[in-house]
């Protein structure tokens, strides 16, 4: 039997309050234990209301209906969401939640890294195969002289008059999964992550328990001699894109009708399923030297 919570609506006061998504999105929530694992790693001593729940608001907030802090206790009061947390709305002020984010930043590595192996655990059917690795990045307004990530770099923004922070980016090809994430120094160029990024993929990994195969993929600036050749060396399995010279005379060298013979499955999402293929690939084996040795 469908309960009001069940469908989005509860009753308050006699009036009917829509509760959208977020009966939901807490059902996620409950099922990976966010709760009760900030609790764990972020004891609240005597407050009444709990790390874990304080962040669960946080959560929610961020997830369906973005609000600056200040503004999380109208918005939980209006949506009805205090009820569904049994919790009155003017418990969840501005400096309980502040409070809370300085206790729970000093977890942060620990704490996600301790929700992926849950989420890994509730949702194996969003494990995948094929881990995407990118750099995005966000900029600021004003000086932050003392910030040690803040910094000017390549502006993806086209915002060379401000300081930026890179962030690194692991997900699941196949199900978009967040994987790992990485705050970088906005000066950092995309080329020199590659390697401190997988090795600290692979350890999260390990962490917890994952033993499918993983191929990692990325863009140009993953792909030169240098980090191919610690890809291989370290048995890193990848694909993306190289075009040095040796790539480009085995490309000149494939006869035309051998490559049309050869269609692949993968189309844009933009074109009609039965278009013509898009895209012909032939397997050829590439030798290349590094530092005086030769790899393939």
């Amino acid at each position: 039997m469908l309960t009001f919570e069940d469908i989005g609506v509860s009753y308050k006061n006699g009036q009917a309050i829509h509760l959208g998504a977020s009966p939901l999105l807490l059902k996620v929530v409950e099922r990976l234990g966010i709760d009760e694992l900030i609790n764990e790693c972020c004891p609240s001593g005597q407050r009444k209301v709990s790390n874990g729940k304080a962040a669960l608001v946080i959560v929610l907030s961020r997830l369906l209906n973005p609000k600056a802090m200040y503004k999380i206790e109208d918005w939980l009061r209006e949506s009805g969401l205090e009820t569904l947390l049994g919790l009155g709305a003017e418990k969840f002020y501005d400096d309980l939640l502040g409070r809370m984010m300085d206790v729970v930043s000093e977890q942060s590595e620990g704490l996600w890294v301790a929700l992926i192996g849950r989420a890994f655990q509730a949702y194996p059917e969003l494990v995948g195969c094929f881990i995407h690795y990118d750099v995005t990045s966000t900029y600021f307004e004003g000086e932050y002289v003392e910030s040690l990530l803040a910094k000017r770099g390549y502006s993806r923004d086209h915002r060379s008059d401000a300081k930026q922070v890179n962030l690194g980016v692991s997900v699941f090809w196949e199900s978009n999964f967040p994987v790992m994430y990485e705050l970088l120094a906005g000066n950092q160029a995309d080329c020199k992550t590659p390697l401190s990024h997988i090795a600290k993929l692979k350890s999260l990994l390990e962490t917890v328990k994952h033993t499918g195969k993983v191929i990692i993929v990325g863009d140009r600036a993953m792909f030169n001699r240098k980090l191919i050749a610690a890809y291989l060396s370290q048995d890193i399995e990848f694909l993306g894109p190289w075009t040095p010279s040796e790539v480009r005379t085995i490309v000149s060298e494939v006869e035309q009708a051998e490559l049309l013979a050869h269609p692949l499955a993968f189309q844009p999402q933009l074109v009609p399923e039965d278009d013509p293929p898009t895209y012909y690939g032939v397997l050829r084996k590439v030798n290349f030297e590094y530092q005086g040795r030769y790899m393939s």
